[in-house]
């Protein structure tokens, strides 16, 4: 079970290093960044690095087994690759890894954006669940929840706020008709 745990964890590490080169062209536009992408990525690597070292406490070990954890975990973790790859190609060219209203921006509602306003980030934090669950541990599951949440709550805040300057009452009313995050809880 330790291969499949770490060819998922590869995997899931290459597809950010392809998100990460293909935002290197160039794009015309006004950063709204506000510190968000350094957060975001602090607080994905934090929860990593914590739930790593918290995985050998004895007292906090989930009732089931890592053999058992595994195959669920990483069930999740290319659900959430794969969920936040989709999202990524139907955004296109409009998918920047800091928030950058590009002058030809479009606002997207098609694929994984008819429901959820930011699915990328849907597919990050299941992603984050899949390890945290392979993980055996409840203290590594909460870390690898909370503290990649705390990150992208503020990014989600930054993006919407920049999105809603951009596109006024068209974003207010794909607001209304859609999740942030997670249906049906934000």
């Amino acid at each position: 079970m330790a291969g499949l745990f770490w060819a998922v964890y590869a995997l899931w590490l290459a597809s950010e290093v392809w998100i990460l080169q293909r935002d290197r062209a160039p794009a015309a536009g006004v950063a709204r960044d506000a510190g968000s992408r350094g957060l975001l990525i602090a607080s994905i690597v934090g929860g990593v690095v914590l739930a790593f070292m918290l995985a050998h406490v004895r007292w906090s070990a989930t009732p089931w087994s890592r053999a058992e954890a595994v195959p669920v975990g990483a069930a999740l973790m290319l659900a959430g690759i794969a969920f936040r790859l989709w999202a990524v190609r139907t955004l296109g060219e409009h998918f920047r890894t800091q928030v950058t209203l590009l002058d030809q921006h479009r606002l997207v509602r098609s694929g994984p954006y008819a429901r959820v306003r930011h699915p990328a980030y849907t597919g990050a934090l299941v992603t984050c669940l899949g390890l945290g669950v392979s993980l055996a541990n409840w203290l590594s599951l909460l870390a690898m929840l909370l503290i990649p949440l705390a990150g992208l709550a503020w990014r989600v805040r930054v993006e919407e706020r920049a999105l809603g300057e951009r596109f006024g009452s068209d974003w207010r009313g794909y607001r209304a008709t859609s999740w942030a995050m997670l249906p049906p809880i934000w």
